[in-house]
């Protein structure tokens, strides 16, 4: 990408901080109450958002998972800043699916019926088994959901996608005509593709 895709901005808004948006009117918190887990502190504090350093940066996915469920001590709603296309209604059914008696994990699941658990609600109940998966050097969250007590929430195939090359931004941003455009760190903007 050319930056880091929690900060790169679309429409003069960084990707964490949109997404943060999203999850604080589902979850009916503030913004600031919303924690970035891993990255430098400073873009969590420059962003008005909560931060948890990860504790073992570089181990994936899994691991910063791990990291929410120990340092913020309950369910966490889980959402990858690069899924830019997320909404308020795809994280309140993902949220009151976690409800669910039993659940460990309430994770969404798009029309290819892939199983997206950064678009998820890991419950407290799965700590142990995270934190386990994670000592024996698992890094991969789909693979340990097969152990676990999931409910799957069906989501739109535009929320699911995650943005990981310029060439996803650019579709991404052609899908809505009313996009502006994408910026980078140093501001600098960046034409959009013509569809």
């Amino acid at each position: 990408m050319g930056a880091d895709k929690a900060v790169l901005a679309v429409d003069g808004v960084p990707a964490a901080l949109r997404v943060a948006r999203v999850v604080a009117e589902a979850c009916g918190v503030a913004v600031a109450e919303v924690v970035l887990v891993g990255g430098p502190g400073t873009w969590a504090t420059e962003l008005g958002l909560g931060h948890v350093p990860d504790d073992d940066p570089g181990a994936g996915p899994l691991a910063a998972i791990d990291t929410a469920l120990r340092h913020l001590g309950g369910d966490c709603v889980v959402v990858a800043c690069d899924l830019l296309g997320v909404d308020v209604p795809t994280i309140s059914a993902i949220r009151h699916g976690g409800e669910v008696p039993g659940c460990e994990v309430a994770v969404a699941v798009g029309p290819d019926a892939r199983r997206q658990p950064l678009l998820a609600r890991w419950n407290a109940g799965a700590a142990p088994a995270v934190s386990a998966a994670v000592g024996a050097g698992e890094r991969s969250p789909i693979r340990l959901l097969r152990s676990l007590a999931v409910i799957e929430v069906a989501v739109d195939a535009s929320v699911a996608i995650n943005v990981n090359s310029p060439e996803e931004l650019a579709d991404f941003l052609t899908r809505d005509p009313h996009r502006s455009g994408v910026t980078d760190l140093t501001g600098e903007s960046g034409e959009r593709a013509s569809p």
